[in-house]
């Protein structure tokens, strides 16, 4: 059985070769050419009602899946949480 996961990202790249009708490449014999209907399928087969975040726009991927995980809110209404650790990064 596979494991669940809380949400599922499909990467930009992926995003754009579907929007422009083009299949998506893989190593993977058994999905290469498949487009994002083929991948949404397989992955509400095996993992139920998880959200599908998908965005051709790299710059979109931190909101969709702060939204997908129900975060937007979380921050703001704990006081205890200072910082995302999803969006904050250590400068270098």
């Amino acid at each position: 059985m596979a494991q669940t996961q809380d949400n599922h990202l499909f990467a930009p790249g992926a995003c754009r070769h579907n929007a422009s009708k083009r299949p998506i490449s893989g190593e993977n014999t058994t999905t290469s050419g498949w487009s994002l209907e083929e991948y949404r399928t397989k992955v509400r087969g095996t993992q139920g009602g998880a959200p599908i975040v998908e965005t051709t726009e790299e710059r979109e991927i931190v909101p969709l899946l702060r939204a997908a995980l129900s975060l937007e809110n979380f921050y703001a209404s704990n006081p205890l949480a200072l910082s995302s650790p999803i969006t904050d990064s250590v400068p270098f």
